[in-house]
């Protein structure tokens, strides 16, 4: 599946076209603004583009990309290769969204901590 992200919080892919990451505030590119934990896990269901209940490499490259982050495939890759337990692709979003969210938060820096 091939995955384009525009400025607009629009994510297409061969399969789903013109998918959007809806009334998310991480749908600036260039965002300010820093979201809370539960902000960020309420936004990673919106990137499971496909519903399957798991995040893939493309679909988190595409969120990443909509983001407007840096260096997006070392990101990605890093996450996968720490968060993916079992080795299947796939960051599972019930039993592996806590530890993406742990390693946005302390590699990413866009979560605020309420410290």
């Amino acid at each position: 599946m091939v995955l384009k992200a525009s400025h607009s919080g629009t994510i297409e892919s061969s399969r789903t076209r013109g998918t959007q990451v809806q009334n998310s505030p991480l749908n600036n590119p260039k965002h300010s603004q820093k979201l809370t934990r539960e902000q960020f896990k309420q936004w990673l269901d919106e990137v499971d583009i496909n519903n399957d209940g798991y995040i893939s490499w493309n679909e988190l490259y595409g969120a990443l990309k909509v983001l407007g982050l840096k260096w997006k495939t070392l990101k990605v890759w890093r996450a996968m290769k720490k968060i993916d337990l079992n080795h299947n692709k796939v960051i599972d979003i019930g039993k592996e969204r806590d530890m993406l969210v742990d390693h946005a938060e302390k590699y990413w820096g866009i979560i605020q901590t309420d410290y």
